[in-house]
């Protein structure tokens, strides 16, 4: 498999391509895949033509051809991207806040009196505990342990992904390349709750889905997601559910 590249002012073009060969033909030069893409800076989001994937945050991914807008992970400073739990506190006057994970130092920050909040937390470890220490102006000292984990659909509290295609589905048989669209959200708030959701649709098919991501502290984390599918393709429609059920526990000792 071999990539190749060009750049144009914002604009990138890039190509999947492969070369197949065997004892008794010649050699077959082939193109999977070739798109437009480029940053939409000002929405922190990626706009892109031709051939690509749909994500799979929420359904699976599949190949089309078409058009995709989406929010972009890579826009994002590092202190922003991927899930870490967001840490709140008091401190009773100027004070010095630092955040330790098996006795290492992440985070370390001054805050002035009255509630404060670290959302900006590097990701680490999929779970485990965070050791806050909160040093008054006065040398007092006040700590307080919070326990986190996470699992694949969890996003940081605020942040907002989503996923918007549209275009015709890519298959090897000619016949079965109906025109689709695609939207998916998901969404963090307080309290390590995510939401999320989609919708896909093509020809005469159609996929709902939505679910819910939740921190649960000391006891792990916990996704559901429902997926309810109709494929009127035929004279009685077939309608389908399917729930999928995540679950993540670290252990510090077995």
């Amino acid at each position: 498999m071999l990539k190749s590249g060009v750049n144009a002012g914002a604009w990138r073009l890039r190509a999947s391509n492969s070369l197949t060969a065997n004892s008794d033909d010649k050699p077959h030069w082939t193109t999977s895949g070739a798109w437009l893409e480029r940053d939409l800076t000002r929405w922190r989001s990626e706009l892109t033509l031709g051939d690509t994937f749909t994500s799979g945050d929420v359904f699976d991914a599949v190949q089309f051809q078409g058009i995709a807008l989406a929010s972009s992970d890579a826009m994002l400073p590092d202190s922003q991207k991927g899930f870490a739990p967001t840490i709140r506190g008091i401190a009773r006057t100027n004070a010095q806040v630092t955040v330790r994970q098996n006795g290492y130092v992440l985070y370390q920050t001054y805050v002035t009196p009255g509630a404060f909040v670290i959302d900006d937390l590097y990701p680490t470890a999929s779970s485990g505990n965070l050791e806050v220490a909160v040093k008054e102006s006065d040398g007092e000292i006040r700590r307080f342990t919070q326990p986190y984990a996470s699992v694949t659909s969890m996003q940081r509290e605020g942040s907002l992904k989503y996923n918007l295609v549209a275009g015709r589905y890519h298959s090897d048989d000619a016949s079965q390349r109906p025109l689709m669209m695609q939207l998916s959200l998901m969404r963090g708030f307080a309290h390590n709750l995510t939401l999320f959701g989609g919708l896909q649709s093509a020809a005469q098919y159609h996929n709902l889905s939505f679910g819910a991501g939740q921190g649960l502290g000391d006891a792990g984390a916990l996704s559901l997601q429902l997926l309810n599918a109709c494929d009127q393709h035929q004279q009685d429609p077939i309608d389908g559910r399917a729930w999928q059920l995540q679950y993540s526990k670290g252990f510090d000792r077995l």
